[in-house]
């Protein structure tokens, strides 16, 4: 074989091993990513039950209210 023929294939092996080197370290970062993701989904569930069932309360007490009012629209006026 040439020198620049050597030349080429030790280029090409050593470009080979850096990009699986990168796609080893982006799979391992993926990983992490996921993990992470999937501990604050798990930490943030409570919290949005709190918020949705806040809002369902402040549905029902809006009905309430609306049932309540004279007119029955949102548009009353409190009385002072």
């Amino acid at each position: 074989m040439s020198p620049a023929a050597v030349t080429v294939i030790a280029i090409l092996v050593a470009t080979s091993v850096v990009l699986l080197v990168l796609v080893i370290a982006l799979a391992r970062h993926v990983r992490v990513l996921a993990r992470s993701l999937a501990e604050f989904q798990a930490a943030l569930q409570p919290e949005l039950e709190e918020i949705q069932r806040g809002a369902e309360e402040a549905g029902r007490r809006a009905q309430r209210i609306s049932e309540r009012s004279p007119s029955g629209g949102a548009g009353a006026r409190i009385r002072s």
